[in-house]
C-alpha cells in the first residue's frame, strides 16, 4: 500500500505511525483468516496474495486507510479529516542533505571505497557454495 499511496506515510506521521501499524493489524488478522479457512489450499505467498486480493480488491485499499484513520481520530476526539485518494497518491519531496553534496565530492568518496567493496563482495561471492 505504500508503494502506491505515496502520501501514507506523511498521513501516518499525524498519527505518530499509530495509522500504519492498525492497518498492519487488520492485514494481519485478514490474512489469519484466509489461512484458518483456505489453509489447506494455499502453498505459498502468492497464492495466499491472490486469494487476499479476490476477497479484497485493490480498490477498497483506500476505504481501509480511510476507516482506519477516522477510526483513529475518533478515539482521540478530532475532527475528521476529510482526504481523497489522490492527496494520498502524490508523493512528497523532501530535501535531504545528500542533495546539496557537490557531485565531484560524491565521485571521489565513491572512488576512495570503490577498490575495497569491489575487494570484499568479491572475496564473499568466492566464498559462496556452488
Amino acid at each position: 500500500m505504500q508503494s502506491k499511496y505515496g502520501g501514507l506515510y506523511d498521513l501516518s506521521n499525524c498519527t505518530a505511525h499509530k495509522l500504519i501499524q492498525d492497518i498492519a493489524k487488520t492485514l494481519y488478522k485478514r490474512l489469519r483468516i484466509i489461512l484458518e479457512q483456505d489453509g489447506a489450499e494455499i502453498d505459498g505467498c502468492l497464492r495466499l496474495t491472490k486469494t487476499y486480493r479476490k476477497r479484497h480488491p485493490h480498490f477498497a485499499d483506500f476505504q481501509l486507510i480511510l476507516s482506519t484513520l477516522h477510526s483513529i481520530q475518533d478515539a482521540e476526539e478530532k475532527p475528521r479529516d476529510q482526504i481523497h485518494e489522490c492527496d494520498l497518491l502524490a508523493f512528497a519531496v523532501h530535501s535531504y542533505v545528500i542533495d546539496s553534496i557537490p557531485f565531484e565530492k560524491v565521485q571521489v568518496a565513491y572512488l576512495k571505497y570503490l577498490d575495497k567493496i569491489t575487494a570484499t563482495v568479491s572475496v564473499w561471492a568466492k566464498s559462496l557454495p556452488l
